[in-house]
């Protein structure tokens, strides 16, 4: 049976074409929630792909609108890039294509929402390595979408509102929608021990010296803790150096994508996201957390992130500080106590549903229908 009620049209709209092979988050999560929409019983509207696919497909969207055809709403991902920038060439040929549709869309009755990605852009470091001239071009423009967005969008959701006060948009509503997980079914991990396992980035954002630091000395001490750290095989090798002095038997890196990592969560029974807090990850909410949630593995994360105070408020594993010292002791006392993992296992499997992409879809259809 259906979730969505008469008419059952959705407009679906990216300045990009829909990546089903993605492993980015960025890349992941428009595909999701195309998915989702479909899912819940719309008959969904693409308007995605190169800018002359855009114009096509807009072109056919107005028509039928003419027509009569109704839909729900538009639901519309962005881009890490500018809207404007967003061809191969990076040029913006089409500066008013994308915001001039969803201001059409919005005028014609049909309310619009846009998930905003990323405000990573105003903070001090954005482009050092661009040449100057294209990094002005590229602050421009991203400006210029916060402007469009005021005329064209009915609400601006971002992946937490802690992001909130750093995308200037006036007046238009914002709200939170973080990313979700499409797990169909939980793989069970080891009894005994605490077998941690990370999937993600390495670099800037995701420093984890300190998880590895923590995981080298429980071992060297005897303690049952592992850790399977899972990343691209490039970032790896542009950040092995901080991880070297702390390899051992108990610490594996691993490169997989996709199914490939359900093994590695049926061999771990915990999680990590225990990072280096920055101003960054104060508001970033990392795909991979809900991932966690929806393998009701549950998350040593470290406060002073968004993830850590996600998992604190809905009691989905640990929050602790960024220190060596924190982690070997949380670390030692879940290896003497598995009942301790048991048990947040185990609410985590109850809670999971709550934050499916199914649900984030949910969400924004009752916002917007």
């Amino acid at each position: 049976m259906s979730d969505a009620p008469a008419p059952s049209r959705m407009v679906f709209h990216a300045p990009y074409a829909l990546n089903r092979t993605a492993s980015s988050a960025s890349g992941i999560r428009p595909v999701r929630m195309r998915d989702a929409f479909e899912a819940l019983g719309y008959e969904v509207w693409e308007v995605t792909g190169t800018a002359k696919e855009r114009a096509a497909s807009a072109k056919k969207l107005r028509a039928a609108i003419k027509d009569g055809i109704q839909f729900a709403f538009c639901y519309s991902e962005s881009s890490t890039m500018p809207t404007s920038m967003t061809e191969s060439h990076h040029l913006p040929l089409h500066p008013l294509l994308d915001h001039k549709l969803l201001a059409d869309l919005r005028e014609a009755g049909i309310k619009v929402g846009l998930f905003y990605r990323d405000i990573y852009w105003a903070f001090e470091g954005y482009g050092t390595a661009l040449n100057p001239v294209k990094r002005n071009a590229a602050l421009t423009a991203y400006r210029w979408d916060l402007l469009a967005y005021q005329r064209a969008l009915d609400v601006l959701y971002l992946p937490s509102m802690l992001m909130a006060p750093h995308v200037k948009v006036g007046s238009l509503e914002k709200r939170a929608l973080p990313p979700g997980h499409d797990m169909p079914e939980i793989v069970e991990g080891p009894a005994t021990g605490v077998h941690l396992f990370y999937v993600g980035g390495l670099g800037a954002h995701y420093k984890l010296p300190v998880l590895f630091a923590a995981v080298h000395q429980l071992a060297s001490e005897g303690v049952d803790v592992t850790l399977t750290a899972c990343a691209s095989a490039d970032q790896w090798e542009a950040e092995k150096a901080n991880y070297e002095p702390y390899m051992c038997d108990a610490i594996r890196v691993v490169h997989a994508s996709g199914p490939a990592l359900l093994p590695l969560y049926a061999a771990a029974n915990a999680s990590a996201l225990f990072i280096e807090p920055n101003d960054y990850r104060a508001f970033a909410s990392p795909v991979k957390l809900y991932e966690y949630v929806g393998q009701a593995k549950p998350v040593l994360a470290s406060q002073g992130t968004l993830a850590g105070e996600f998992v604190e408020t809905n009691g989905f594993g640990w929050t602790i500080p960024y220190t060596q010292e924190a982690a070997v002791e949380t670390l030692r006392d879940l290896a003497e106590h598995p009942e301790k993992l048991r048990a947040q296992h185990e609410h985590l499997i109850e809670r999971r549903e709550e934050h499916s992409w199914l649900q984030r879809a949910r969400t924004v259809a009752a916002d917007l229908s």
